[in-house]
């Protein structure tokens, strides 16, 4: 996994924990699960508040992007991969 946020919205971040999130929030959407949008965006209010962006959002699909690459997931489930995760920005960011 790629080094730990440094911005100070993540102060006090258990990474572990969310990267454990991730995984489980990635499977259910490849999995064809349903997500729930508004779940998502009440998780995401307070990080938001605190400073959530855009700016964000990228870095970490960046991180998403370099463990797959790092993983050798073929390029057509790679790009799947992000654009599931792409689809959840303005969920996420509260737009």
């Amino acid at each position: 996994m790629p080094t730990t946020p440094s911005h100070p919205s993540w102060k006090g971040v258990d990474t572990e924990v969310w990267s454990a999130k991730q995984y489980d929030f990635l499977g259910r959407m490849l999995e064809a699960s349903e997500y729930d949008g508004q779940r998502l965006r009440v998780s995401h209010q307070r990080l938001v508040d605190a400073g959530l962006a855009d700016v964000h959002f990228d870095r970490t699909m960046e991180y998403l992007r370099e463990s797959l690459v790092d993983a050798q997931v073929p390029g057509e489930y790679l790009d799947e991969v992000l654009a599931a995760f792409e689809s959840t920005r303005a969920d996420i960011l509260c737009k």
